[in-house]
C-alpha cells in the first residue's frame, strides 16, 4: 500500500466516523426541539410525539377506577431514547402516567410514549427487570 492510499484509508475512516457523529448529533437536536416545544406547551399534533419510542426505568403502584375514569399513578422519572444503540437521558424529570391497573413491579424498563402536553403515558407494562 502507497502513502497516497493510507491516507486516503485514513480518512475514509474519519469521514465514516464523522458521519455517526453527525447522525447522533440530529437525533438529539430533534430531541431537543421536540422537548423545547413540549416546555412552550406547543401541540404536537394527534400523535403527540410523532410515534417515538421512549422508555423510564421505575416501579409505579397500580391505577384506581375502571374505565374510561381511570386515576393513573403519577411519577417524575428521567425519561431515555434510543440513540444509535445507546439509551440516552432526553427528558430529565418529566412526568410520567400509569393507567394499568396492575403494579408496574420493582425496576421495570416501560416503554412510554409522548403526550400532547409533554407528559409521558407507560404504553406497556414490561417484565424486564433493569
Amino acid at each position: 500500500m502507497t502513502t497516497l492510499e493510507g491516507r486516503v484509508i485514513k480518512l475514509e475512516g474519519l469521514l465514516a466516523a464523522s458521519q455517526v457523529a453527525l447522525q447522533k448529533t440530529l437525533l438529539r437536536l430533534d430531541t431537543l426541539e421536540q422537548a423545547n416545544r413540549a416546555s412552550a406547551g406547543a401541540s404536537f399534533g394527534g400523535g403527540g410525539g410523532g410515534g417515538q419510542i421512549f422508555l423510564v426505568k421505575g416501579t409505579f403502584s397500580a391505577a384506581s377506577g375502571s374505565f374510561p375514569s381511570i386515576t393513573p399513578t403519577t411519577q417524575t422519572l428521567d425519561v431515555y431514547s434510543d440513540m444509535g444503540g445507546t439509551l440516552t437521558r432526553v427528558y430529565p424529570s418529566a412526568t410520567v402516567h400509569w393507567f394499568f391497573l396492575d403494579p408496574s413491579g420493582t425496576d421495570k424498563l416501560i416503554p412510554v410514549a409522548l403526550n400532547d402536553d409533554g407528559s409521558f403515558v407507560a404504553i406497556n407494562a414490561s417484565c424486564t427487570g433493569v
